[in-house]
């Protein structure tokens, strides 16, 4: 079993909200990240993502670039006019090529990963956003 990353981590109540179509994936993500010590919220098109947005303020949000109903730009787009949802960090999850995925990385996106990824490489995106931000506190 693997240690998880997060149990020994100064604040335990990191809370990553994960945006996705794919039933199947947000159901796996969900379950990888909660083994890992974090609190997960998933959200299955742009609608239910806003709307978990505006009650749950997630740390950081997991969104694929194919989210159905308003998709990805839809919810960038509303993060980019709310100032209160700015300090939400953005994992963008896309099928672009490396080059078009560096284009991407424009608050709040902080990184992208290309479809398929292993599931330790956005643990280690989380650590590493989470280790930079221990740094400035």
């Amino acid at each position: 079993m693997e240690r998880s990353l997060f149990m020994d981590s100064v604040i335990t109540d990191h809370c990553v909200l994960v945006a996705d179509s794919d039933a199947s994936l947000t159901a796996v993500y969900e379950r990888y990240l909660k083994s890992q010590g974090l609190r997960v919220f998933v959200a299955s098109d742009g609608i239910a993502c806003l709307e978990t947005l505006q009650n749950v303020r997630p740390d950081v949000l997991v969104l694929d670039s194919d989210l159905l109903w308003g998709g990805a730009d839809g919810v960038l787009s509303h993060l980019r006019d709310k100032q209160t949802l700015l300090a939400t960090d953005v994992i963008l999850v896309t099928d672009a090529p490396p080059r078009e995925s560096a284009a991407l990385v424009v608050p709040p996106v902080i990184a992208t990963l290309r479809k398929p990824f292993r599931l330790r490489s956005l643990l280690e995106l989380l650590q590493a956003r989470e280790s930079t931000l221990s740094k400035y506190q």
